[in-house]
């Protein structure tokens, strides 16, 4: 007994230096992880700013943290507030925006301040789709602990809501390189630079791409995005914009071009902006599609294929703010 306690324990106590090795070489080798503005960071500059405009969307939400800058820049009387919720769709902007945001406005309402007037919802084709399943990133990216302790007196400790405290782990180890790159997928590049490995990701690309293309092509043909319920969420958030009077923009990201075919602007494209823009009217909202008009390269783009670089990014809000956004640099009517 003792023999194979004493084992174990030298099994883990291994394991234990070894990934201590990993962090001590990844801090001296590698840029620290890349900070990644969560729905907390956006709840806490909502109050904190009592913004103009407010901008809710996926991770790709923090494209616009520049556009934003530049407003605030550009005509310091405008301000602008996202709120990403990563891997987020109509259902989850949905919650952000009930739990969330409501509840900020209505704190910020009742000591005097209403200065949103404007709301932009951004928007792409995959937001429609639904999966039949509570939004798994609610728990991990959206989540306070009155959430958790709801769901847990309810439900006891369960896969779904144990991303709650995966996620805050997490954030109390943010100081570990291997924790923290989860989802982000810096570290393995890096370190292959560093190595002076080059060639994986051209080959990885390759045999990539055409399922990008194949998944374009076919996504609104997929029943799963013609999801009823996530339609509900999209008309419940557009019903919120104009019961508060708010001036509301339907606004869709750009997409790698590489991942675009023509078969999939016709099958999956075209059908959505029509289902946007027929919504869009109904509500009272603008629809402005990015993906349509933003002269973007496949350059611009990280190796996820689905974010801009930092490069990218500049690019993408001087653009943007000179062009179909220019509007953001003027304070809405009130």
């Amino acid at each position: 007994m003792s023999h194979s306690f004493r084992s174990l324990a030298s099994v883990f106590g291994t394991a234990f230096m070894t990934l201590l090795g990993i962090e001590a070489y990844l801090h001296v080798s590698c840029r620290p992880p890349m900070h990644l503005d969560e729905v907390d960071d956006g709840i806490a500059a909502l109050s904190a700013a009592d913004p103009d405009t407010l901008l809710v969307g996926s991770s790709h939400a923090r494209s616009f943290n520049g556009v934003a800058r530049d407003v605030s820049t550009q005509a310091g009387h405008v301000s602008m507030v996202n709120v990403p919720v990563e891997n987020g769709r109509w259902s989850s902007y949905a919650w952000v925006i009930e739990h969330r945001v409501r509840p900020v406005l209505a704190a910020l309402e009742s000591i005097g301040h209403h200065r949103l007037t404007r709301f932009i919802l951004l928007t792409d084709t995959w937001d429609a789709c639904g999966t039949g399943a509570p939004e798994w990133n609610l728990p991990s990216r959206a989540w306070q602990l009155r959430d958790f302790a709801k769901d847990f007196s309810t439900h006891g400790m369960t896969d779904y809501n144990r991303n709650y405290v995966r996620h805050e782990t997490e954030r109390l180890l943010q100081f570990s390189f291997l924790l923290n790159d989860r989802g982000k997928g810096q570290l393995v590049p890096n370190v292959l630079s560093k190595l002076g490995i080059t060639g994986q990701r051209a080959i990885d690309d390759g045999s990539r791409l055409r399922d990008w293309q194949r998944d374009f092509e076919s996504h609104w043909r997929d029943p799963r995005c013609h999801d009823l319920e996530a339609v509900k969420s999209l008309q419940y958030i557009l019903q919120w914009a104009k019961e508060r009077g708010l001036e509301t923009w339907i606004v869709t990201f750009p997409r790698k071009p590489a991942t675009s075919t023509e078969l999939g602007i016709r099958s999956t494209r075209k059908p959505f902006m029509q289902f946007i823009q027929a919504t869009a009217n109904h509500w009272g909202a603008r629809v402005i599609d990015l993906a349509s008009t933003y002269p973007i390269a496949d350059e611009d783009f990280l190796p996820d294929w689905d974010h801009l670089t930092a490069e990218g990014n500049t690019k993408f809000s001087k653009w943007t703010l000179s062009h179909e956004m220019a509007f953001l640099r003027e304070a809405p009517k009130r």
